[in-house]
């Protein structure tokens, strides 16, 4: 078994009782404080500093909690990224702690404990829960904002755009033909080909009178598809940033909801869609038609140009999604940092930060150039706007580079970190619905490499997901299987990090077609007769067990054990004084057979919140469960 799955006899972590402050500026001294149950001639601290690994002296204190040997440091943050790691030596050994565990040569950097001086986390968001919204499927609550059938079509081109782009043979051709929107029923089901010519007919107002549904659901916080004036159903492809989409309601529809989500204490984080944007706004309009106009340095123009194709750099050369090209400092002033900013705009009016879209291809030239950079901008700007704005980027992939100086955005949809690999174990598959061979072991594997290799706050910031608009619905993927789904709601609730619901799962909500990102977006059933009741109730305990555990909020993780089809892994929150607070999650990926696992826990009395089971006073067990169980240490309640 891997080291990182033993419950380790030393520790050290950014909960209270091991460092004084989560925040400090560069400069200033920092606590630390390390505890262990072996018995070191020395112990020490290794820090980075000057490009040089300096060891220093650290001093044995009275043990917080009563309990080993408890040592203190106080470490001046002279960088903005400060790594350092624990030296003990034994007798007859010599071991490093890092948050990779014990081990005897040095772990490579990424593996230290890492504190980002000058560093604020809008800590708003540990206690939330979000609930994702698609506009047009989730609820209409004014029939006046629908659109009409055939009111306009899409897509719609300039005729001089439109004549270079469908040459005879050209493969654009039949995707540039304007098509009039449709607006079936709303029980009418997805016609998949025709999904971005559809409006259903959901706006602002249908969310603002579901407030009341999604308060008793348990969920505090939104994040709403994009709401701007754009001609397709997704409204991904904008026509206007400082428009809201008239067919959700527009400003007044905006502004009473905003009013109604204050009232109630939700927070909500809009769509932020500043990679591209629509062929039919007006700056990209004037661009292609003036080549030497400022409106030109918006956008990126390939310098050979072939007809029958895009003249343009697009969202993956999508003819409707022109990209921004940020190598000209009129985009940044537009839509980033400049005074009147999009991304300040609606900061101004209340919102609670941004959801970028693309995140990772955001650049210049056509690419992803100073990628960085601009979200250190975007980030900048949003906090002088609001210091609690919270900024989560789509990154698919792996994007630990963008988050470790806490500089860009606070996190991201935690795809590569959790749901990918979370949603490939249960269901045997990966999004492409190829077979996977992956246990239980690498799935923790994964986890904790994602999870370790960010700072503390920022770790507990990414934006953790089963499901969304872009991909599969859980249950289908899991084949209906709600025990199944309930269990992987269960991690997904107890991982650290900011956990989001997807409209409509919670009532069994599902999809019928897999690989069609279209099918995921159904319209939400609000005849109560259609819902899945029982899910709903567990789903409304797991979301209130997840908003009152400051432990499952703010504390960190510890691996406890795997099997080829079992988890489990252990939060853990000391505060000031030494008091431990503790909560076990145990997952199985079968939702009938009875799995066992064998695990260490610490010595308590534990229990399982959801279903008020015993199961024993700690120590190696060997524990027989099913589906899921969220065990607490009530020892110390």
């Amino acid at each position: 078994m891997n080291a990182i799955f033993d419950y380790l006899p030393v520790w050290h972590d950014h909960t209270p009782a091991y460092t004084s402050s989560l925040y400090a500026k560069q400069g200033s001294i920092l606590t630390l404080r390390f505890k262990t149950l072996l018995e070191p001639k020395k112990v020490s601290l290794s820090v980075v500093l000057g490009g040089e690994i300096i060891t220093r002296a650290v001093r044995e204190i009275a043990p917080l909690d009563g309990e080993g040997r408890w040592f203190e440091f106080a470490l001046e943050l002279t960088e903005r990224v400060n790594r350092y790691c624990w030296l003990l030596e034994l007798e007859d050994d010599t071991l490093y702690f890092s948050k990779a565990g014990l081990s005897h040569p040095r772990r490579p950097y990424r593996d230290w404990f890492s504190f980002v001086a000058d560093y604020q986390a809008p800590e708003w968001t540990w206690g939330s829960v979000f609930y994702q919204i698609f506009p047009d499927r989730f609820r209409h609550g004014n029939p006046a904002n629908k659109a009409q059938a055939g009111e306009f079509h899409y897509p719609n081109f300039h005729p001089e755009l439109l004549e270079w782009m469908s040459v005879e043979g050209s493969p654009l051709k039949e995707r540039l033909e304007g098509k009039p929107v449709r607006t079936p029923d709303w029980d009418a089901p997805l016609e998949l080909k025709q999904d971005m010519h559809t409006r259903y007919g959901g706006d602002l107002e249908g969310v603002r009178q579901s407030l009341p549904y999604l308060q008793e659901l348990g969920v505090n916080a939104l994040w709403l598809n994009p709401i701007f004036d754009s001609p397709s159903s997704h409204r991904y492809d904008i026509r206007d940033y400082r428009t809201v989409d008239k067919h959700l309601g527009g400003q007044i529809g905006f502004d009473a909801l905003m009013v109604d989500l204050k009232a109630t204490g939700f927070r909500v984080i809009l769509d932020g869609v500043f990679n591209h944007l629509s062929n039919e706004h007006a700056l990209f309009t004037k661009a292609f038609l003036d080549p030497s106009s400022l409106e030109r340095k918006f956008f990126s123009f390939k310098n050979e140009p072939v007809r029958g194709q895009t003249p343009y750099h697009g969202f993956f050369d999508v003819a409707t999604m022109p990209k921004i090209d940020y190598s000209s400092e009129v985009s940044f002033l537009e839509f980033i940092d400049g005074e009147n900013s999009v991304v300040r705009h609606w900061l101004r009016q209340g919102i609670d930060g941004w959801r970028l879209d693309v995140a990772q291809g955001m650049g210049g030239g056509g690419g992803d150039a100073d990628n960085l950079e601009i979200h250190r901008r975007l980030k900048g700007a949003a906090r002088q706007e609001n210091p609690e704005a919270y900024i989560v980027g789509e990154r698919f992939f792996d994007a630990e580079h963008a988050l470790q100086d806490g500089q860009g955005e606070d996190g991201v949809m935690n795809y590569h970190g959790f749901s990918l690999p979370v949603m490939s174990w249960f269901c045997g598959s990966d999004l492409e619905e190829r077979p996977t061979q992956i246990d239980g072991e690498e799935l923790l594997e994964l986890l904790w490499d994602a999870y370790h290799a960010l700072p503390a706050p920022i770790a507990l910031n990414q934006f953790n997901l089963l499901e969304s608009h872009d991909i599969a619905r859980a249950l289908y993927r899991l084949k209906s299987d709600k025990r199944l789904f309930l269990s992987a709601l269960t991690l997904l609730m107890a991982y650290p990090g900011v956990p989001c619901l997807y409209y409509g799962s919670e009532i069994g909500l599902s999809q019928t077609e897999g690989k069609n990102m279209s099918s995921a977006r159904a319209t939400m059933p609000w005849n109560e007769e259609k819902w899945d009741l029982d899910l709903q109730g567990e789903i409304k305990t797991l979301i209130k067990i997840r908003r009152s555990s400051v432990v499952l909020q703010r504390g960190t993780m510890r691996l406890l054990g795997a099997g080829e089809d079992t988890v489990g892994f252990l939060r853990e929150y000391t505060d000031e004084s030494g008091k431990v607070s503790r909560m076990a999650c145990l997952v199985a990926r079968s939702s009938v057979e009875a799995a066992e696992l064998e695990v260490t826990l610490p010595t308590g009395s534990w229990k399982d919140v959801l279903t008020n089971t015993d199961f024993g006073l700690g120590g190696s067990m060997r524990l027989e469960f099913t589906g899921a169980v969220l065990l607490e240490d009530v020892s110390r309640n």
